[in-house]
């Protein structure tokens, strides 16, 4: 019998927090050892990961810094990074502004609610995985089961049960911050973009 296909989709700002607040270093976790312990006897068809890098023009070493992160989880654990944006004002010179709304990730949310009813619609799981506690994406959740007629499972994967996701989906998988130990401290070598950047910006001073 065939195993069910699993699309597994990582909310990268929410579960960064998420793992933060339990002193579990989010850059340099193995995500996919990590997931494969966790959908287990499924055949996980992608594994997808939702971010922003930090703007160069405000923090050259945050940027790059995000930018060593993604690489690594493309090359070394392969999985798939969808990019958003950041946003932030500018001051009448041309500089960052911060002193309103600061600087704002954008796309992210909308990328990977997108995402879940694509491909749902086009046959690319039979179950979808969640990382988030972001109650944004429920919609989107709704959508993609009533697009294809209950046809998938949603479940989501998070450190609390939430009464709005417990609603719409049809499972919850709880993260045990004991059980990440395992899976945490894999260092993230710099990239040569990284490094090119980081030796720019001193060569300056």
């Amino acid at each position: 019998m065939a195993l069910q296909r699993a699309v597994i989709y990582i909310d990268g700002r929410n579960t960064y927090h998420a793992f933060e607040n339990r002193e579990i270093d989010a850059v340099s976790f193995n995500y996919r050892g990590w997931l494969e312990r966790v959908v287990q006897k499924r055949d996980i068809v992608e594994i997808k990961y939702y971010g922003a890098k930090f703007p160069p023009e405000i923090d050259l070493e945050k940027h790059n810094r995000d930018d060593a992160f993604f690489q690594h989880l493309t090359h070394k654990q392969q999985i798939t990074v969808l990019e958003g944006r950041f946003r932030y004002n500018r001051t009448d010179d041309g500089k960052p502004d911060f002193s309103n709304l600061g600087v704002q990730e954008k796309g992210v949310d909308v990328r990977l609610a997108v995402d879940l009813v694509v491909d749902a619609v086009f046959n690319r799981y039979d179950d979808a995985y969640i990382v988030s506690s972001d109650t944004d994406l429920i919609p989107a959740v709704q959508q993609a089961k009533r697009a294809v007629a209950g046809r998938v499972r949603v479940f989501r994967i998070g450190f609390s049960k939430s009464a709005g996701w417990d609603e719409v989906c049809n499972g919850y998988l709880r993260i045990h911050s004991n059980s990440l130990k395992a899976f945490a401290n894999h260092p993230v070598e710099p990239t040569l973009v990284a490094l090119k950047g980081l030796e720019s910006k001193f060569s300056k001073r």
